[in-house]
């Protein structure tokens, strides 16, 4: 696990370094929800995020903003489980391209990019039929695979130095602990930062 850590943060940094002559950093925060697709689909519920984006200008329009973010993900009451809370901790790093499209007093992002993101902690309650609750952790040998790769999308507008948007992510792989059972992360968020 501090291994895993240690190699997502060394990642981070190589890639910041790399763009460092004409690098901002943006800090930001982002409330939504979050759900599984497949088999243990359910209720949304309530996410957030919250982390720091670097914002590398390759030319007046394009830019590249790799990320280090930590966010909730999961589910309630899914599918082939009842009466449950499903709470997964991922820090999840999005290398996503941003392109500007210029407006009166502000500028227009479009952002499109992978994500890598690893479980980090969370548990999993259940509601006994019989009364009470049933508690594990939800990555572990009873709950979800820890490592997840998807594709994140965004719109938002950057206001000098406030940036506001919309952000929503989309799981490639199945981290449902089962051959037998699919799920894949879901989340959207509305988020605010401010650029330095």
């Amino acid at each position: 696990m501090k291994k895993t850590l240690l190699i997502v943060l060394m990642a981070f940094a190589g890639i910041t370094a790399s763009m460092a002559q004409d690098l901002g950093f943006i800090v930001k925060g982002g409330i939504g929800i979050s759900n599984f697709t497949g088999d243990l689909n359910g209720s949304p519920l309530f996410s957030w995020k919250m982390g720091v984006t670097g914002d590398f200008a390759v030319s007046d329009f394009l830019g590249i903003q790799p990320g280090l973010m930590f966010t909730r993900k999961g589910t309630s009451d899914p599918e082939n489980i009842g009466d449950a809370t499903v709470n997964a901790y991922y820090l999840e790093v999005p290398v996503m391209a941003a392109y500007r499209i210029p407006l009166p007093r502000t500028m227009l992002l479009l952002n499109a990019g992978p994500y890598l993101a690893c479980g980090v902690g969370g548990k999993t309650k259940i509601d006994m039929p019989e009364g009470g609750t049933y508690e594990v952790d939800t990555f572990g040998s009873e709950g979800l695979k820890r490592f997840d790769f998807g594709m994140g999308l965004g719109i938002g507008f950057d206001f000098e130095h406030i940036t506001a948007g919309i952000e929503a992510d989309f799981g490639f792989l199945n981290v449902a602990d089962s051959p037998r059972a699919k799920a894949r992360n879901m989340s959207a968020h509305i988020t605010v930062g401010y650029r330095f």
